[in-house]
């Protein structure tokens, strides 16, 4: 998967990790699912790196960035909210 890497180049910059990921997967999928499948297998090699129980990785994932505002969305659009937006 040609993702993984992305998680571990961008594992401290997680809006940068966001962001490529989702563009990694326009090369062969256009349907906004498939980007937020990209972001969401970036970063859980993010977690891996981090040393994250892998029982703790699905509820991690659900909550996105701590940071207030940003996150994974489920719908259309980019899988991730911005902040305001």
């Amino acid at each position: 998967m040609r993702v993984a890497p992305i998680g571990y180049l961008y594992q401290r910059d997680l809006p940068k990790l966001r962001q490529v990921a989702a563009a990694s997967a326009l090369a062969t999928h256009h349907h906004p699912a498939a980007q937020l499948g990209a972001v969401a297998a970036a970063f859980l090699v993010k977690l891996a790196l981090d040393r994250l129980p892998p029982e703790e990785m699905i509820p991690a994932l659900e909550l996105g960035d701590p940071r207030p505002g940003w996150g994974f969305r489920p719908g259309p659009g980019p899988p991730w909210r911005r902040p305001g937006k």
